[in-house]
């Protein structure tokens, strides 16, 4: 949004081009740095929810977490711990044996069938992003 408000009764204020350059450039270094400690095996969701705030102060606007949807939010979190929780407990272990013949099998259509099968299904009851952390830790037996 390219307009302030100072306070519920001032006029919007335009940036100006400078403003939005600077702001511009002020998210794509947050966004590299958040890159680079990614790289650096830094854990992913401090590094993740450090950027965030970062990008909330560079906003400086208080209409900006206003017009985030706390709803989703605090689902999304709930969902990574839920996802956290499921792969520190023995379910995970016990799924993959159980789906392991079917996803390393020496044919490779059934391997690669196999596999879009199993993130089809853990997409339905999870979603991708959570699918992906719950599958990730099996990727090297692949």
């Amino acid at each position: 949004d390219a307009t302030r408000s100072d306070g519920p009764t001032s006029m919007p204020k335009k940036k100006s081009a400078t403003a939005r350059n600077l702001e511009n450039v002020g998210i794509g270094v947050v966004l590299l740095f958040m890159y680079v400690a990614f790289l650096a095996n830094f854990p992913m969701g401090w590094t993740t929810m450090t950027a965030a705030i970062i990008l909330i102060v560079l906003e400086r606007s208080a209409q900006g977490v206003y017009d985030i949807d706390w709803q989703i939010l605090i689902y999304i979190i709930g969902m990574f711990v839920v996802i956290t929780g499921i792969n520190k407990s023995p379910l995970t272990n016990v799924s993959w044996n159980l789906i392991q013949p079917l996803v390393l099998s020496a044919n490779p259509l059934f391997s690669v069938g196999g596999f879009c099968l199993l993130v089809i299904v853990l997409s339905f009851v999870f979603t991708s992003i959570p699918t992906v952390l719950l599958v990730s830790p099996h990727l090297e037996d692949l």
